[in-house]
């Protein structure tokens, strides 16, 4: 491994931490609670790890949940849709739609309609997922 690879990423972050910590210093007192140091972070990293940990292994349980039944339902989708002419012309240009159609759109409305939890995550994991697993399949 040459010293290029070593020192260029390690370098590239230091100079990030630094240029990070003079925009802090250039911001106003009033504008500083916008930009807290790397510092803080890793305290509150630290402090709230437990709840942090929670969070992510909730996240990744309803992720992993939409992204089973996007695999399953979309293998089911683009097989009836490779089977049937009529079935393809009446519905693949509207999936076509709903996937170019951005997540950040839909993910607001979505949680207001089943509020926030492992529910919305696995209804947005599969929109994610669906729609593009269904056009290549």
């Amino acid at each position: 491994m040459s010293k290029v690879r070593v020192i260029m990423p390690a370098f590239t972050g230091v100079l990030i931490i630094g240029l990070w910590y003079f925009v802090r210093w250039a911001m106003s007192a009033e504008q500083q609670f916008l930009l807290p140091p790397p510092t803080d972070i890793l305290k509150a990293l630290s402090d709230e790890r437990g709840s942090l940990w929670q969070g992510a292994v909730h996240t990744a349980q309803g992720a992993l949940f939409g992204f089973g039944l996007a695999v399953l339902l979309s293998f089911t989708f683009a097989l009836a849709l490779s089977l049937s002419q009529g079935i393809r012309a009446g519905l693949y240009p509207y999936l076509m739609i709903l996937q170019m159609t951005p997540i950040i759109v839909i993910a607001p409305i979505l949680i207001l309609w089943v509020g926030p939890g492992i529910r919305s995550v696995v209804i947005i994991t599969f929109l994610i997922c669906f729609f593009p697993m269904v056009v290549n399949t």
